[in-house]
């Protein structure tokens, strides 16, 4: 016994710790970093994406990880051990925190490693969840890499109540760097062509017009970055979409000096108002337009965090494993 305890020192082998049992949730915080509504919200998403896709994505939130682990190697037996995803399509995601060790890691099973890469899992880990994870906002950061993932599953992401103001706190550098040139660019775009747009009109309307188109494309192109970037680029080009309709319409007049804002006759609805007359009956009242509006409501009166379908179908492994895909950080 003596000479194996000897041979073990001598070359660095060490015992594995064995993985904790599996837990009955999608999300797995004894310690109880979460606020209970963030982790019941965030159990539920995973739950109804496990229904509709197949795809498990487990979230391990643990003090610490076990004295003298490897963080990579840890991991990935905790997901083999755990059988995360569907057995033969590897469609599994661990996200795994370990608090008081400042560290985390994304493992990714093979199956999915199309749509996360390794250098999309470092990312979203350094972008998305360190900035939070910084100032202690746990919830916030869990709900920021749980969200980035679902966008590059090209799924709903999950919407927590209370962390609506963390929507424009730690960004990327890079998208935050997009979206004031974006802003800057479409503030000077905006104001040339309504100015081109109203030249037949008098001095005051073309002032006006000015000022609205550099504020709406400002503004806009600004949001449109966001949209693209944080979410996904097809409500991106939707949002760019409506910022140009706006900054390419014409002036009509129906009734008298009364003008209303319309677009080169096709139909968008009446121009008997000031301005956005034209608005009211082509589009319906689209709650598409909520771009920027409500801390709840963007994109549309539908929440992204419907909890529909509970979390009350417990997490079991598929059957799945992972090869080593994914990334580590630190905070």
């Amino acid at each position: 016994m003596t000479l194996i305890a000897l041979l073990a020192v001598t070359f660095g082998i060490r015992a594995q710790a064995p993985p904790p049992a599996s837990p009955d949730r999608h999300v797995d915080d004894p310690a109880g970093f979460l606020r209970p509504e963030t982790f019941s919200r965030l159990d539920q998403r995973l739950v109804e994406l496990e229904r509709s896709t197949g795809t498990q994505i487990v979230v391990s939130i643990a003090t610490r990880l076990p004295p003298g682990e490897d963080l990579e190697a840890y991991v990935r037996r905790v997901f083999n051990a755990w059988k995360i995803g569907e057995a033969g399509r590897n469609n599994g995601i661990l996200f795994a925190v370990f608090v008081n060790d400042h560290r985390m890691r994304i493992e990714v099973g093979s199956g999915l490693s199309p749509q996360v890469s390794n250098a999309l899992a470092a990312r979203i880990l350094r972008d998305k969840v360190a900035p939070r994870f910084r100032s202690q906002d746990y919830d916030g950061g869990v709900t920021a890499g749980v969200n980035a993932l679902l966008h590059a599953l090209h799924a709903q992401p999950v919407r927590v109540p209370g962390t609506a103001t963390h929507r424009y706190q730690g960004l990327s550098t890079s998208v935050e760097g997009f979206m004031i040139l974006a802003g800057l660019a479409g503030a000077v775009a905006g104001l040339i062509v309504r100015v081109a747009r109203t030249r037949n009109e008098s001095t005051g309307t073309q002032v006006l017009h000015a000022i609205l188109g550099g504020v709406i494309g400002g503004v806009g192109h600004a949001l449109v970055v966001y949209a693209g970037m944080e979410y996904h680029w097809g409500l991106g080009l939707a949002a760019l979409l409506l910022v140009w309709l706006f900054l390419c319409s014409s002036i009509t007049s129906n009734r008298g000096s009364a003008s209303g804002w319309g677009y080169s006759g096709t139909g968008w609805g009446t121009s008997d108002g000031p301005w956005w007359g034209g608005w009211g009956s082509g589009w319906g009242g689209s709650t598409f337009i909520n771009i920027g509006g409500g801390s709840d409501s963007t994109f549309g009166s539908s929440d992204f965090g419907s909890s529909s379908g509970g979390g009350d179908s417990g997490f079991s492994g598929g059957g799945g494993g992972s090869d080593g895909g994914g990334a580590s950080g630190s905070w």
